[in-house]
Parts: structure tokens; C-alpha cells; sequence
């Protein structure tokens, strides 16, 4: 689902209104990689130790530190008016999200506390106040117990409930991302 994610993420592409930047972690070692992708669809690379000097070509997508640095990387980077943070990968409700594949670690609910209370700093920092969406393109974070969670942290949370079986980056999404000012 990450692959089609990406692909749906290019097809939209960044624009005046809109930067899109990701971090994405395949399912072997030293597979990470960051990228912002261009008005034209295409990837332009980030060389992964100048979002943190510490990081190789593996980052532990489990960790609140991988997030926070990321997120406030894109933030720093590519400041704007209004931010959505999209969590793609296995959800699990109160258990959390985003299961690394090569150290087997995943982001809890307390991980994503630190992680999106350090984002909103960096947020506040520039003059906003908090996220304005949190996404979970993840199954099961649609959860009573995920939202009082992440309540303090973002205006507004979409995710899924139940299971799910791809992911709902469509091309209605799609054109709500490619009209965002």
C-alpha cells in the first residue's frame, strides 16, 4: 500500500498552495528514503542526515524521534499556513501504528504524544498552533481511545475504524489535496 500511496501522493504533486514531502521505509534494511515531490509528480531526493546528522539509509519509522525529526525537518523546510501529518502503515487502535519491519518497533500512543507535542511546538514556533489534520491512512485509528489521544494535538483527525484493505489516497483525495490554498 505504500507503493500506491507514493504513486497517488505523485499524481497529485506539490503547487503554490501545497508542499508534499515524505519519508518512507520499505520492508528490508536499508531501504529509507525522503523526498519532496515536485509540481510535475517527480521525486526530488533529501538525503536522509540532513533531516537528522545521525541518520544512514535506515530510520526506525517506529520511533517518536524518527517522526518529531521529520515532520519538524518538513516544517523548517517548507513553512506554510496549514499542515496535515499522514500516517501510512499497520494501525492497531490503542496498540498504535507504524510498525518498523526492520527493528520491530512501532509508534504507541504515548510515542505519538511526544512525537505530534514536538511537531506542534515547531508549529507554534511559526506562528501556528497546531496541526491542522492528522491522518491515519492505517487500520483501526479511527478509535475512541486514538482521538482522546490525539485531541490536544490536531483540529481534526480522520483514520479508519474498521479494517481496511488499501488505502483511501483516491483520486477524490486527491483533487481535495491538488485545490488546498
Amino acid at each position: 500500500w505504500t507503493n500506491q500511496t507514493l504513486s497517488q501522493i505523485e499524481q497529485v504533486g506539490s503547487n503554490n498552495g501545497v508542499s508534499l514531502v515524505v519519508l518512507i521505509d520499505g520492508p528490508t534494511a536499508h531501504d529509507s528514503r525522503a523526498m519532496y515531490i515536485k509540481s510535475d509528480g517527480s521525486e526530488q531526493s533529501i538525503k536522509l542526515s540532513d533531516i537528522n546528522s545521525a541518520w544512514t539509509d535506515e530510520v526506525n519509522m517506529g520511533d517518536a524521534t524518527t517522526l518529531s525529526s521529520f515532520a519538524n525537518y518538513a516544517i523548517n523546510q517548507y513553512p506554510a499556513n496549514h499542515y496535515m501529518l499522514d500516517l501510512n502503515d499497520h494501525g492497531g487502535s490503542w496498540a498504535g501504528v507504524c510498525w518498523d519491519d526492520s527493528s520491530g518497533d512501532n509508534l504507541t500512543m504515548a510515542d505519538l504524544r511526544t512525537a505530534v507535542s514536538s511537531i506542534d511546538g515547531t508549529i507554534q514556533s511559526h506562528g501556528g498552533s497546531k496541526l491542522g489534520l492528522l491522518s491515519f491512512d492505517s487500520c483501526l485509528m479511527s478509535s475512541v481511545e486514538v482521538a482522546g489521544n490525539m485531541s490536544a494535538y490536531a483540529e481534526a483527525m480522520i483514520g479508519s475504524e474498521p479494517v481496511g484493505y488499501t488505502s483511501y489516497h483516491d483520486a477524490a483525495w486527491a483533487t481535495t489535496v491538488r485545490n488546498l490554498e
